[in-house]
């Protein structure tokens, strides 16, 4: 194994990332396949064990343990096991701070916002035969390393290799993002628009009611528009999207269960342990016992 492989039992998140690095950077192991969901931050999953399979929009990338799959900002995605104990690491990078300095100290903000509004852009493999995703996944590992050893100053090159990263993604898709991008269908524009408000008002009580007004479609309509696009309901969507909330919550604090439930939108912590337990396999705090056992170690 390399020595700056990343192992499938790495915990890489706890209350340590916190303040600016973290509006850079979220890492946290994602044992869990869930449903269709999109953020504003762009993904990378890096797969530790086995074979994963995402699905982003209507395309599959699969990746093989040390292989990952980009996915963009606000890209309907999920992910499924194609081998029994496959698991993968998510690396999220926001990009508001990252567009802040930018846009204030070198004036480059405009590759990234052109690279995250790309259509043509969506998600695409990282693979170790490829030079420049081979740089990436080398960058991965550091920023692994780096994290889970916290030497003095680590969040300086934790930093610098994330703009390395940023940096990387933009030049090779160069002409991706000087092409003219496809259009979105209405479809896709209406998903993108309904799942964007979801994730910014989860904590919030949302009706059917308050999506049709946001999208100018009757309820029916937007109950068809789930069903088309994701094969899933509205209430599910939304369900789905607390849950994941409750897992970062889950994984980065040691706020008590019921009020993690309270705080990502459940009015019934009862009715949060029932729906946990159908996505995710087992209950809250066991899914949080589980993932403390991991130690941080590297080769």
């Amino acid at each position: 194994m390399d020595s700056l492989d990343i192992h499938a039992d790495v915990q890489m998140v706890d209350t340590v990332a916190t303040g600016l690095l973290s509006s850079l950077i979220i890492i946290y192991p994602h044992p869990q396949f869930m449903e269709y969901h999109s953020h504003s931050y762009i993904q990378i999953s890096y797969v530790t064990k086995g074979q994963v399979e995402f699905i982003v929009g209507q395309e599959h990338y699969s990746a093989d343990q040390g292989e990952a799959v980009f996915i963009n900002s606000n890209s309907i995605h999920m992910s499924q096991v194609l081998e029994n104990g496959s698991s993968y690491i998510c690396f999220n990078m926001k990009p508001d701070l990252l567009l802040s300095f930018l846009s204030n100290v070198v004036d480059g903000h405009h590759y990234v916002i052109d690279f995250l509004q790309h259509p043509n852009i969506s998600a695409f493999t990282i693979k170790p035969d490829v030079p420049w995703q081979k740089e990436i996944l080398n960058l991965l590992k550091k920023i692994t390393q780096l994290y889970t050893k916290r030497d003095f100053a680590y969040q300086l090159n934790m930093a610098a290799h994330l703009l390395t990263i940023w940096s990387i993604l933009i030049r090779e898709n160069r002409e991706k993002i000087q092409e003219t991008g496809k259009e979105e269908s209405i479809d896709q524009i209406r998903i993108k628009t309904a799942l964007q408000y979801i994730d910014k008002h989860y904590e919030e009580k949302i009706s059917l009611e308050d999506v049709a007004k946001l999208l100018h479609i009757s309820r029916e309509e937007v109950c068809r528009l789930f069903k088309r696009t994701l094969q899933t309901t509205c209430f599910n969507a939304i369900c789905n999207c607390r849950i994941i909330k409750s897992v970062e919550l889950l994984c980065f604090t040691e706020k008590p269960v019921g009020e993690i439930a309270m705080a990502c939108g459940f009015e019934s912590f009862s009715y949060y342990i029932k729906r946990f337990k159908e996505r995710i396999g087992c209950s809250p705090t066991e899914y949080r016992t589980i993932s403390k056992k991991s130690n941080q170690q590297i080769d």
